[in-house]
């Protein structure tokens, strides 16, 4: 059963005083982080979210729920359908489509 976590990545401190915040997204024995491109440090960050003492947490927070709501989406979609799951693809805005879907995708895009 895959999983989706927010997490603070405190194995690098930026020079003042902050840590990036990471999607870590697991299948198995599979692991991916996906950088949030925020940073919080270890006071303003709340388990799985910012919390009130930063100046941007609705903002940080809102962003890290889209981004596990799409990996979550993602790893529905293909369960539902029975296709693997493949960690690069997660954090990317693509979607799990077999050739057809592709095709067809493409096709809306150019028509």
């Amino acid at each position: 059963m895959a999983t989706v976590k927010p997490h603070l990545d405190t194995r690098y401190k930026a020079k003042d005083g902050s840590y990036a915040i990471l999607i870590r997204v697991r299948n198995g024995s599979q692991k991916r982080d996906i950088p949030t491109g925020y940073k919080a440090t270890i006071a303003q960050w709340g388990g799985d979210k910012v919390n009130s003492k930063h100046q941007n947490a609705r903002l940080i927070n809102a962003h890290i729920e889209h981004v596990v709501g799409q990996a979550q989406q993602y790893i529905a979609e293909c369960n539902l359908h029975k296709k693997p799951i493949h960690l690069d693809l997660i954090g990317k805005d693509r979607q799990s489509y077999s050739w057809n879907e592709y095709l067809l995708h493409r096709a809306e895009q150019y028509g």
